[in-house]
């Protein structure tokens, strides 16, 4: 089921990036699909995704999200991806913008109450990250890429989730996708 929804998001990216490369206007397309693996560790989520990248000769990033926080803080920046998927694609801007990124442990970051200090490493993390899964122009050096054609793939255990919803519920939720 993972593989196969990879696959879909995967395929209307890339048609999606071709046809407004073409001339058509972003706007008056649907729009572009990323991914969410829910599983415990070890299960594969960062195997499919990084087998999916060689498979379709694209180039890839992988990093954990509890690596950032919030610009200005001690801690990679969330444009910080951008550039490793840039390096990854050999420098290449048009290639970075069809490639792969996997965010793991993204159930790791949520907003904290740190008594009225700023919540470096949660919201204001999340926030930037949804920004560039939406799409949005970062500055690399002297080079720019537009985040909307790349397939983001967040994954994480979300053990709170999979408790509540359990066995059942989780074959539930694949029939109904």
């Amino acid at each position: 089921w993972a593989k196969e929804k990879l696959t879909d998001a995967l395929a209307w990216n890339q048609e999606r990036l071709r046809l407004i490369r073409q001339g058509v206007n972003a706007t008056d397309l649907p729009a572009k699909a990323n991914v969410l693996f829910v599983g415990p560790t070890g299960c594969g989520k960062t195997l499919i995704a990084s087998t999916a990248a060689k498979y379709c000769k694209l180039p890839y990033y992988s990093t954990t999200a509890t690596e950032f926080s919030a610009a200005g803080y001690v801690g990679r920046n969330a444009d910080h991806i951008i550039a490793g998927l840039l390096e990854a694609a050999g420098g290449s801007v048009a290639a970075a913008e069809e490639g792969i990124v996997f965010i793991d442990e993204v159930d790791k970051i949520r907003r904290r109450n740190f008594g009225g200090r700023d919540d470096v490493g949660g919201e204001s993390v999340q926030h930037a990250l949804l920004t560039l899964l939406e799409g949005k122009t970062v500055t690399v050096g002297s080079q720019s890429v537009d985040t909307s054609g790349i397939t983001f793939v967040a994954g994480g255990a979300f053990t709170s989730v999979s408790a509540t919803i359990g066995p059942e519920g989780e074959r539930q939720f694949e029939a109904e996708q």
